[in-house]
């Protein structure tokens, strides 16, 4: 805060140096701890840290807003802007883009808007940072509390010794985490087992003490007022007009050209599997009933590969 209002109170004329370079530079330390903590909190947040970011995110929402929606400091941002715009040889290329980035990261961030509009912002944005929170500690109470307890005489067929090795470390508990999840899915030989991992894995936060359904409802909802507050069609639109691709329409021609692209081989390569895991079940005498699922592909893939080229 200190830094900010040392741009804003700058009594100089507003330039590249004493508004954007200072604006970039500002905050550091804070951003620097959030970033580990933060990082900390999606792989290994404990219950205490889970309570602090709730306490701190609507400081930290605010802060970020008392900022981006500075009048005083976008007029020093504007002003800079306005400078140099017809004039980007003024500055290197390095500059220059920073300075776009910033009037733009400014202008999409709700600080051209005024009155009530400017007021629905702050309170969109609240809620957005409040719910994107939830959703987050959703997925990760979700993927951490469940576990199956697996019996090690019948449980772990077809698992390689570094797996039931890490498996009897955690009292041989199945979970969701990936050091888990992973591999079992690839090696283990219980197709039982595979499906009901893969079911809970795909299910998490559907329904249940963690359920998401409602917060993605509402998160798709105030992206879609935020977005027309900007005057912009959808939120697609907001989030895309400063990327390469320009436009939603542009975003989906690329992923049709792939998928026209990539399909065919795709199939093939799913067909490989598909046959190769039949054969596999008749060589051992069995049947793979259903053809094979997405729990299966993980699995036969392996066997394929290590028949195929003896790697694995």
């Amino acid at each position: 805060n200190t830094e900010i209002d040392a741009i804003v109170n700058n009594p100089d004329e507003a330039n590249f140096e004493n508004t954007i370079e200072a604006l970039d530079k500002s905050g550091r330390m804070l951003s620097k701890v959030s970033s580990i903590f933060y990082n900390l909190l999606e792989c290994d947040g404990t219950d205490d840290m889970l309570q602090l970011s709730q306490e701190m995110q609507p400081v930290m929402s605010e802060h970020s807003l008392k900022i981006s929606l500075n009048e005083k400091l976008f007029k020093r941002v504007e002003a800079c802007w306005n400078k140099y715009k017809n004039d980007p040889d003024a500055l290197t290329t390095e500059q220059f883009r920073l300075l776009s980035d910033t009037y733009e990261g400014y202008r999409k961030s709700g600080a051209t808007l005024e009155g009530e509009k400017r007021e629905r912002w702050r309170v969109i944005s609240n809620e957005l940072d409040s719910l994107s929170l939830v959703y987050g500690q959703n997925v990760q109470k979700a993927t951490g509390e469940w576990s199956y307890q697996l019996n090690p005489e019948t449980d772990l067929v077809g698992l390689p010794g570094f797996v039931t090795e890490n498996l009897k470390a955690n009292d041989y508990k199945l979970t969701l985490l990936a050091p888990s999840y992973s591999p079992f899915m690839k090696y283990s030989a219980r197709r039982d087992l595979r499906e009901m991992l893969y079911k809970a894995y795909s299910s998490r936060c559907i329904g249940g003490e963690y359920d998401n359904t409602d917060v993605v409802r509402r998160i798709a909802a105030l992206r879609q007022d935020k977005a027309e507050l900007l005057d912009y069609t959808s939120y697609a639109d907001y989030r895309i007009d400063d990327k390469m691709a320009k436009t939603p329409e542009a975003v989906y021609d690329l992923l049709n050209t792939l998928l026209n692209a990539y399909k065919k081989p795709a199939e093939k390569e799913v067909k490989e599997v598909a046959d190769f895991a039949e054969k596999y079940e008749k060589e051992h005498g069995s049947k793979l009933e259903g053809g094979l699922m997405p729990w299966d592909f993980s699995y036969y893939s392996e066997l394929l590969k290590t028949a195929k080229y003896d790697f694995n």
